[in-house]
């Protein structure tokens, strides 16, 4: 439904004015239902409210009073939208009513609409050039829209304007730290500590501030101090008991959450709230404990059961999820949160495409859903593939700025494809979760693929005195090493990660890798075989044994390695490629095109191996076979120029499509102009489509890189002789048949030259 403007909403609401009460007094019926409003608006009754000042506005479209009135009682009940358009109506009315444009702007900053928030506040300054509020207005829409610098300027006003007020000055450090302004953000931080010293939020923004610079115990000092002046901040516990953890100081982290329960026995809130914390930082067992606590205090409540759900999920209990899930929508068959949990149980189930259908189903219910949006990302990663899930990330992101699992996956998907973006994102998770080792790990591996080492080190440095024995860590500050070649501290950290996790395959290939770099593959066999010996059921460990023989030329040995990763596990896609290539490179194209299309089966979106496949086709004559797979690669990919070039070729070759050959042969060439037989392909496309004079510069370029290739100068001869250029097309056909042109092509060309004597 499309959104109406004020002006839309007046021109339809006027007619019934113009046909309200016919016999009454308009102007005290008017009264009458707006006065009715004012009575239910200070009950708090606001949808009868809305009736009756929408009544007062059938029988005078004018009446501004009722449209702020209304504009307000939608406020109430969040109805952004509706509360915009009836306060918008207001003040076209009233211009000069301030009090009505700062709703306005408020219900424009729910909607996320924040250039009209913007817009409305500098519309309050013009009027009031001392008004803070208009500047904490203009400042929160310059964060919304990510203009970090300008929103700074408008909270820096808003200290000036209000010294005594603390969260002036809280709200200006958080735009600060957003800006990498630390030291000053610290000093506003202090001063709102000066300002209110029982106000919790500055405790727990200074503690954050300290965790991001990675001073620990300054942030445990911090918030000691935040409880001693606010005994009964829940918050400050959490985050003190945090932050102890981090430090390794388990015991007193234990007696901060003890000392939080004494203060709230038999709170389901609080056990909720510990829970959390205990989930965040994946200790599942006391999670357990304290959510089972919360619902033996509140048996009926869904969020908690809805808690249970998630930790037997994250402990691969799909069956218990299942049961418990199924029992909440039994009761309530509307429940939002419980259908996406069935989807994401789906998904962990291998169940893709069910999973794709039921977030497509609630999103049609609810669009506006950022988890729905979030979880049919996940779920097309494995269906539609990145580019799907991409889209899927940033409209929840779109819809919630500060969605940590959103922004997570959305900078792992961006790292999966070596972009440097993926800093941005990355960096946001590591401000909302300064505590979390994988959150700095995931920052670490950004800055690393952008090639700053340096910043990557301080990272994955921070993220080991945090979780010292994550091998992940330690594999990662080994990638940094060989990035600087610093190739024996690299051999040792890889080491290290094997002595930690001694299964930890990605450290062995590493190990490999740099073997094979300083050209010891004897050195890198031994290794393996090694591996293998101790780890016979690892089928990474004997794909890349495998791997290892193929260079060596040990096919059949190679092959056994393969088919074993194989049949310990089905899904290993590499075993199936390496195993397809050893077939192809030996003439065995039947059992390579098994391969080949076993791997596809478990990645349907890898338009690569979609183009492989259809070369293979190609090769062996099999034309309508080659045809679909290069289609199904353009249809995953409409920018693989290969598949383009090669689709094209055929429609060139069978004489249909003409103009799509056309087409698709342009788009290649523009991708790969370096290609000569991808320009070979546009000249043909243009030969058969009638353009020979657009068909010979191309071909002339083909040439002058390949000038043995008889196709091409093949090509050269027909598109010359077309063109009206017989005798340069006569020597052209001639030199293909010197070079010793074959099949249906040379026919052509002797054809071509019989005719043009």
């Amino acid at each position: 439904m499309p959104k109406l403007t004020p002006k839309i909403i007046l021109a339809i609401l006027l007619p019934l004015g113009m046909m309200a009460g016919c016999g009454n007094d308009p102007q005290k019926e008017k009264l009458r239902h707006f006065e009715s409003g004012q009575r239910y608006f200070e009950q708090g009754k606001f949808a009868e409210a809305t009736i009756e000042y929408r009544k007062a506005i059938q029988i005078d479209p004018r009446y501004a009073d009722a449209y702020r009135r209304l504009g307000q009682a939608y406020y109430e009940t969040q109805q952004w939208a509706e509360a915009a358009a009836a306060l918008s109506l207001c003040l076209e009315l009233k211009p000069d009513d301030l009090k009505t444009r700062y709703t306005l702007a408020g219900a424009y900053l729910n909607l996320r609409d924040y250039p009209n928030v913007e817009k409305q506040a500098s519309l309050i300054l013009g009027k009031d050039d001392k008004s803070a509020s208009a500047y904490q207005l203009r400042g929160a829409a310059y964060v919304g829209r990510g203009q970090k610098e300008k929103a700074l300027d408008s909270f820096q006003q808003i200290a000036v304007l209000r010294p005594e007020d603390s969260s002036a000055y809280v709200n200006l450090a958080i735009v600060e730290i957003g800006v990498h302004h630390l030291e000053d953000a610290e000093l506003h931080l202090r001063k709102a500590q000066q300002l209110a010293p029982h106000t919790v939020p500055v405790y727990l923004n200074l503690a954050s501030l300290y965790r991001q610079e990675h001073r620990l115990p300054e942030s445990e000092a911090v918030l000691r101090e935040g409880l001693s002046n606010n005994p009964d901040g829940t918050e400050l516990y959490l985050e003190l008991a945090d932050t102890l953890y981090s430090e390794g100081k388990e015991q007193y982290a234990d007696a901060v959450i003890n000392n939080l329960r004494g203060k709230h026995p038999n709170s389901a809130d609080t056990e909720l709230a510990i829970g959390d914390l205990y989930f965040g930082r994946k200790y599942l067992t006391q999670a357990g404990d304290a959510y089972q606590r919360a619902l033996d205090y509140e048996p009926g409540r869904t969020d908690l059961k809805q808690r249970l759900i998630e930790l037997d999920m994250s402990r691969g209990d799909l069956n218990s999820a299942s049961a418990l899930n199924d029992e909440i929508l039994q009761k309530d068959p509307t429940n939002l949160t419980s259908h996406i949990t069935h989807a994401r149980i789906l998904l962990a189930g291998g169940k893709s495409e069910e999973a794709v259908t039921e977030l497509r189903q609630q999103l049609a219910l609810a669009s506006g859903s950022p988890q729905a949006h979030y979880f049919l990302g996940l779920a097309y990663l494995r269906t539609d593939g990145p580019a799907s899930a991409e889209t899927e990330f940033r409209r929840a992101l779109d819809l919630d700025p500060d969605f940590l699992f959103a922004l997570h996956s959305l900078a792992e998907l961006l790292l999966s494809r070596g972009d440097e973006g993926a800093i941005e994102p990355a960096s946001r998770c590591v401000s909302m979760r300064p505590s979390d080792p994988s959150e700095h790990l995931l920052l670490g591996r950004a800055y690393l693929t952008a090639g700053d080492v340096t910043k990557a080190r301080e990272q994955l440095n921070f993220a080991q005195q945090i979780a010292p024995h994550d091998p992940n860590v330690r594999f990662n500050l080994a990638l940094c090493s060989a990035k600087e070649h610093k190739l024996m501290e690299a051999n040792q950290e890889l080491e290290n990660t094997l002595q930690v996790d001694p299964q930890y395959i990605q450290a062995l290939i590493q190990l490999t890798q740099l073997d094979l770099q300083a050209k010891q593959l004897g050195r890198a066999l031994d290794r393996v075989k090694d591996y293998v010996a101790r780890y016979p059921n690892n089928a990474q460990g004997h794909a890349l044994l495998g791997t290892l023989y193929t260079m060596q030329k040990q096919s059949e040995t190679a092959k056994v390695e393969f088919e074993r990763a194989i049949q310990l596990d089905p899904n290993l896609i590499s075993a199936y490629l390496n195993l397809g290539k050893i077939y192809q490179q030996t003439g065995q194209t039947e059992l390579a095109i098994h391969q080949y299309e076993n791997a596809l089966s478990l990645q349907p979106q890898f338009a690569p191996l979609m183009a492989l496949l259809g070369n293979i086709y190609l090769q062996k004559g099999d034309i309508a076979s080659a045809e679909k797979y290069f289609g199904q690669a353009l249809a995953v990919n409409p920018d693989f120029a290969v598949a383009a070039s090669n689709l094209a070729w055929i429609y060139t070759q069978e004489g249909k499509n003409l103009q799509v050959a056309l087409e698709l042969a342009r788009k290649a060439n523009q991708q790969l102009p370096e290609l000569d037989s991808v320009t070979d392909t546009l000249a043909w496309a243009n030969y058969k489509n009638g353009r020979y004079s657009a068909a010979v510069p191309l071909l002339e370029q083909c040439i002058q890189k390949a000038p043995n290739h008889a196709m091409y100068h093949y090509h050269l001869g027909m598109a010359l002789v077309a063109d009206g250029k017989t005798d340069k097309g006569r020597d052209e056909l001639q030199a293909a048949l010197h070079l010793n042109l074959s099949g249906p092509e040379a026919g052509s060309a002797r054809d071509t030259l019989a005719r043009s004597r």
